[in-house]
C-alpha cells in the first residue's frame, strides 16, 4: 500500500470531522482543530513533502466543504505540514 493511500483516508476523515462535528466547538476559549493535529503528525512522521501535501489537500477539502474563501486554510495547513 502506498503512502498516499494510507494518508488520504486519515486526512479525509479529519476534514469531515472538522467541518461537521467540531465546528464551533471550544475548550477554554480555544477552537478545536483536529485537521491541524493530523497534518502536524503526518509532517513529523513522514517528512515535509508528505506533510505539505496532506496539509494542502486537507485545507482545500475544508475550504470547499465550509464554503469559505478558497485557499486560505490550505495555505495555512501547507505551511504547518512543511
Amino acid at each position: 500500500m502506498t503512502l498516499a493511500a494510507r494518508i488520504a483516508p486519515l486526512v479525509l476523515v479529519a476534514a469531515l470531522l472538522q467541518v461537521s462535528a467540531l465546528a464551533g466547538g471550544r475548550i477554554f476559549g480555544a477552537e478545536l482543530d483536529l485537521l491541524l493535529l493530523v497534518v502536524l503528525a503526518v509532517g513529523l512522521l513522514r517528512g515535509s513533502v508528505a506533510g505539505a501535501g496532506a496539509g494542502f489537500a486537507g485545507g482545500l477539502l475544508v475550504d470547499v466543504m465550509a464554503l469559505s474563501t478558497l485557499g486560505v486554510t490550505s495555505l495555512l495547513l501547507t505551511l504547518v505540514g512543511y
